[in-house]
């Protein structure tokens, strides 16, 4: 949008933050949202955004700032945190620790939010870890805020036709992983996608709404 127009953010972001607190204002003391996560994929390479906003890490410091200042005042037991970032242990870290940089101390997240797409456990596929272990993203964003990291999005992407068994597999060895070696520095692990009509994401139920077996079963019992 305007990855490099900056001055237009000094224009969105107050618009954004008011939509921000109608929504934390709606939700409150209703025992439905815990957790809100400000914006996604904001350190996306401009040259690569299809699905995702890309940001300047000093603007999305301000954007997280004022969202977070509004929804803390509005609901003080809610955590707030990041988008989720999508470049890996290395340039997405460092977006996130240069967000760090700019951010005041009443507005530093509650955690990052990753999305660790192309990663897995010890002995995964490499056709769905081609990036190597999930432990290099936890190991990375864990230190920066020593808060648990949350896992927005994570799954397989763009292989629609594979067997539900064979990303059963995945799937189920990515999570006993971070049960057995990160109960307590990861928060969630979000698979994306639910239906296979979401976009490139392979669906725990297809494009009827019927559970892809064995993958659903072992997905949830996981």
């Amino acid at each position: 949008m305007y990855a490099n127009d900056r001055g237009r953010w000094d224009v969105f972001i107050p618009l954004f933050v008011n939509a921000v607190r109608s929504i934390a204002a709606r939700y409150k003391n209703r025992g439905i949202v815990k957790v809100y996560q400000i914006w996604n994929e904001q350190d996306t390479d401009p040259a690569n955004a299809r699905a995702a906003v890309p940001m300047q890490a000093q603007d999305y410091a301000k954007l997280f700032t004022a969202a977070a200042r509004a929804i803390r005042e509005i609901d003080p037991a809610a955590k707030v945190i990041s988008g989720g970032h999508v470049r890996g242990p290395v340039v997405g870290r460092q977006y996130a620790q240069t967000t760090l940089s700019f951010l005041p101390p009443d507005a530093r997240p509650d955690g990052f939010a990753v999305h660790p797409y192309g990663r897995g456990a010890p002995g995964a596929s490499s056709r769905y870890a081609p990036f190597g272990l999930v432990d290099d993203e936890v190991n990375a964003y864990y230190p920066l805020l020593n808060a648990p990291v949350w896992f927005t999005e994570w799954g397989v992407l763009d292989k629609p036709t594979d067997s539900a068994a064979d990303v059963a597999a995945y799937a189920t060895g990515f999570l006993n992983h971070l049960k057995l070696n990160f109960t307590h520095k990861v928060a969630s692990a979000i698979w994306y996608a639910w239906a296979d009509t979401m976009d490139n994401g392979y669906g725990l139920v297809n494009n009827a709404d019927q559970p892809k077996q064995p993958l659903y079963d072992q997905f949830l019992g996981a």
